[in-house]
């Protein structure tokens, strides 16, 4: 397997994921999601659970506030 499959950009994170590419870009600027930025791109980890999922410990709309 090559190095360069288990990336991707901020295009195909918001195809694959079904996010918005600047939400994306916010996330990596946040240290959010495994990223790094190279010049004016972000590299992304594919081999990360999305940020839409209920479970991602990110996703704001997943979490129950106990009382």
């Amino acid at each position: 397997m090559n190095v360069l499959d288990q990336i991707m950009d901020v295009s195909e994170a918001s195809q694959l994921w079904n996010l918005k590419p600047g939400y994306i870009k916010n996330l990596c600027a946040e240290g959010k999601i495994n990223a790094r930025k190279v010049g004016r791109d972000w590299i992304i980890d594919k081999n990360q659970q999305s940020p839409a999922q209920p479970d991602h410990p990110n996703n704001w709309r997943a979490r129950v506030d106990k009382k």
